[in-house]
């Protein structure tokens, strides 16, 4: 057998096999919605191929696309003596992400193939302090005022509460209102 231009006698010949990858694919495929500060994953798998793929990631939260590889775990699952190869990147955006574009790109050998770029949308929760309300109750009626309703009452028991906490004030005014 020549090897590097030389005769080399031998009984067994081992042969390297190389096959390229033919796709990647970004999941999951739907477009993705994900809460400010919570951590997110997408995953990109390739098509088999001989030696496992490169993953790498990029993502772009508005100041040009950064290389996140340190952010991901690739897995190897071997398929008809090929590997398959997912990567999970796991991030966790703030609340000043808007829309987030992401992609990952894939090499083995010869070409190299780049994912759909995803566009993920950011949704913030925002917290808002509850409703004031107060509740009257008037000779065993209840009636729950909110916001900017006034009620007079003249010369009538009433006791009022503040929602969500625990001491009611009782008066009986002529005045109250």
């Amino acid at each position: 057998m020549l090897i590097g231009g030389r005769y080399i006698s031998s009984e067994s010949t081992t042969i390297a096999v190389e096959v390229g990858l033919s796709e990647v694919v970004l999941l999951p495929l739907l477009p993705q919605k994900i809460i400010a500060d919570k951590e997110a994953t997408l995953k990109c798998r390739t098509s088999g191929g001989l030696p496992p793929a490169k993953v790498t990631w990029f993502m772009d939260s508005g100041e040009g696309f950064t290389n996140m590889s340190t952010q991901s775990f690739n897995s190897y699952a071997e398929v008809d003596d090929v590997f398959v190869v997912t990567s999970k990147m796991s991030f966790t955006p703030s609340r000043n992400n808007t829309y987030i574009k992401v992609f990952c790109s894939v090499s083995n050998v010869g070409s190299e193939f780049r994912s759909r770029t995803a566009v993920v949308e950011v949704l913030s929760v925002v917290t808002q302090p509850p409703h004031k309300a107060n509740i009257a109750i008037i000779g065993g009626i209840v009636g729950v005022l909110v916001g900017a309703a006034i009620i007079v009452l003249i010369g009538i028991f009433i006791s009022r509460c503040k929602l969500g906490k625990k001491e009611c004030v009782t008066t009986i005014d002529d005045n109250d209102a």
